[in-house]
């Protein structure tokens, strides 16, 4: 993530995905432990209400600033 909001990665788009496949646990365990890993809060997307689904953004400096998507997929 962190290549992501460095503008390291993908640095000429403004949005991404990541997926985490939960192999055991509850995605909304899941969100609370990325939540203290990233530096902008997690948000629902209104759209997917019930979706293991959220997004945050993120100002870079030398990169249009970016929106990722953060979903979880469980495996169990």
């Amino acid at each position: 993530m962190k290549k992501f909001s460095d503008g390291i990665a993908a640095p000429l788009v403004g949005e991404g995905a990541q997926i985490a496949y939960l192999l055991a646990g509850d995605a909304d365990a899941f969100f609370q432990n990325l939540t203290s890993n990233l530096p902008s809060p997690l948000q629902p997307l209104n759209e997917f209400p019930k979706r293991a689904h959220r997004f945050s953004f993120h100002t870079r400096i030398n990169s249009p600033d970016l929106k990722l998507h953060h979903m979880a997929m469980l495996c169990s």
